[in-house]
């Protein structure tokens, strides 16, 4: 299923037989309870752990079991009359796979990610409309876990061109709403939820409210419950720890929500020194993410450019300081104070990282091709001497300027220019 690992004919054939034999006792005439499903789950993991202590061997192998069960179901028009069982086998089964998914998931590369990523999504959309619950469910629970994964958000397009095609039906509603809200477009899961407003019980939600936990958004949380509570006659189901979380917190805590909104509307460097000071660690680095996320769409103005340089120094954060820098200066001519402050305590604090910033600074700065461009330049050769000095590294800066000088002898001003940089 995941490609992960090449089956020999005695594998290939031995799962068929434990397939077929599975199948055989799920869609059996005999009396089946519930603990008697889980029995043949837990029997199941247990030879599958037995032939393989590979993790990624053991999730293969128990959704092609799935996968097999569910086709020979349909084939055999016996899903119908025992969809319960099929249904608590998957379901069971599937929550252990997203239980060793979970444990291994530092340890899995980014190919096996993507590898087991695709198998889901195909396992569900081949299975739209059968044993839907339970495939969400796995699938939901995988994709929260990698939430901040890019290719992750790639899946949300997909999956809204699928909810069209597909008549919005209401498990394809409940994922793509998830995937909305994992890729911060909060109006566009609600927007999906609010087509099934009417029949949403608290259980559906319970991946949206785990999403909204791992990233602290109470006040999101809140506003949720209260939207929502309302046509649950009372009930909230499995969403109760997330409710007394809640409780615990009153209405005092911490709301990122509404905090950032009025931040926003006047964002000044003491006002985000007032909020920022209040909170704990982990609060405080969050708040950052949602300012970047704020401001992000505004640093093309320089007030907000030069606020956010302010921030950086701040909160002391030289690592997202220089990813900017790297990526969002393309014209080093003649930076404004607050940038270059943030500038000298980067080479106060992270030299090394400081340096291809100069060196990326420079290049831009002489392709300009302007005797003021070509002075900038020089004055930024000169720090990065002092940087390459400090760092008891002065021939790779010699071997830096031979090189450069090699590359734009033709510049003749430029040339020029460098003979003041050992002054």
């Amino acid at each position: 299923m995941l490609n992960l690992k090449q089956y020999n004919n005695y594998e290939i054939d031995d799962l068929e037989s434990d397939i077929l034999a599975l199948y055989k006792k799920i869609a059996s005439s005999n009396y089946l309870k519930d603990v008697q499903i889980s029995e043949l789950v837990e029997q199941t993991l247990d030879k599958l752990q037995t032939q393989s202590n590979q993790p990624l061997s053991i999730i293969d192998k128990a959704l092609m079991i799935m996968n097999g069960l569910l086709s020979l179901g349909i084939k055999f028009t016996t899903y119908a009359s025992f969809e319960r069982r099929f249904d608590h086998f998957i379901s069971i089964l599937g929550g252990r796979v997203n239980v060793i998914l979970e444990e291994q998931h530092h340890e899995l590369s980014l190919e096996e990610k993507q590898a087991i990523t695709e198998a889901l999504v195909l396992l569900y959309t081949r299975y739209m409309d059968v044993a839907s619950s339970s495939w969400g469910r796995i699938l939901a629970k995988w994709f929260i876990q990698n939430e901040q994964e890019q290719w992750v958000h790639s899946y949300y397009p997909y999956f809204k061109q699928l909810h069209e095609e597909y008549d919005e039906p209401f498990h394809l509603s409940m994922i793509t709403s998830l995937l909305a809200l994992i890729c911060q477009d909060g109006v566009g899961s609600l927007a999906y939820l609010k087509i099934h407003k009417q029949r949403l019980a608290a259980n559906d939600l319970y991946h949206h409210f785990a999403l909204l936990h791992n990233r602290q958004e109470w006040d999101t949380m809140q506003r949720w419950f209260d939207l929502f509570s309302t046509s649950w006659k009372g009930s909230i189901g499995n969403l109760e720890p997330f409710y007394r979380i809640l409780e615990k917190k009153n209405s005092k805590s911490f709301n990122f929500t509404s905090h950032l909104t009025k931040w926003m509307n006047r964002p000044t460097l003491g006002s985000y020194k007032d909020l920022s000071s209040s909170l704990e660690e982990p609060e405080r680095n969050l708040l950052l993410k949602k300012v970047q996320e704020s401001l992000n769409e505004q640093l093309a103005y320089p007030t907000i450019q030069n606020l956010w340089m302010q921030i950086l120094q701040y909160e002391k954060r030289w690592d997202v300081a220089i990813d900017y820098f790297l990526n969002n200066e393309p014209l080093p001519f003649q930076l404004s104070d607050e940038k270059q402050q943030l500038l000298a305590q980067l080479e106060k604090h992270v030299p090394d990282g400081t340096i291809p910033i100069y060196h990326q600074f420079i290049v831009r700065l002489v392709e300009k091709k302007t005797r003021s461009h070509y002075t900038e330049a020089v004055i930024y050769m000169k720090r990065l001497k002092k940087l390459y000095e400090l760092m008891n590294q002065r021939e790779r800066f010699k071997q830096y300027i031979t090189l450069f000088n090699q590359t734009y002898k033709t510049y003749r001003a430029l040339i020029q220019e460098m003979k003041t940089i050992d002054e």
